[in-house]
């Protein structure tokens, strides 16, 4: 089980690396990465 800690490190990891890859594949799979766990935060908020 994760914590609400780790899904934070774990959306601030993928805001980073959207920041420093500048294109490419792997700079688009954490931009969908990163939208699905704003996804997943704001779904678990409203439980």
């Amino acid at each position: 089980m994760y914590t609400k800690n780790d899904l934070e490190q774990a959306i601030e990891h993928c805001e980073n690396k959207v920041k420093e890859l500048k294109c490419g594949k792997c700079r688009e799979e954490h931009k969908k990465l990163l939208e699905m766990l704003l996804d997943l935060k704001i779904f678990k908020e409203q439980l």
